[in-house]
């Protein structure tokens, strides 16, 4: 992974695991398939269910919206469930 994609994959791991739906990108990055890679290298991130991305913005930079994901509250519930399946599985 190259450094823009590298700093792209930090940019997008850090609004998702603090359930923010907002990252600044610049023009032309490939902000879906390194949210695949976030989401696959994450399996504890359970918060994100059908992401969508809608980019807004102007000529260099831009503005990637993450749909598709639950809110904090929601969220932490069911982290705690799957923490709690995992538990008794082991």
């Amino acid at each position: 992974m190259n450094s823009n994609k590298k700093i792209l994959y930090d940019k997008l791991e850090k609004v998702i695991i603090n359930y923010e739906t907002t990252v600044d990108v610049t023009l032309g990055s490939d902000v879906a398939n390194i949210l695949g890679t976030v989401l696959g290298d994450n399996p504890d991130i359970v918060h994100v269910t059908n992401p969508k991305i809608v980019m807004v913005g102007g000529l260099l930079f831009q503005k990637a919206s993450l749909l598709g994901t639950i809110n904090r509250r929601q969220g932490t519930v069911m982290e705690d469930e799957l923490k709690k399946k995992a538990e008794e599985i082991v």
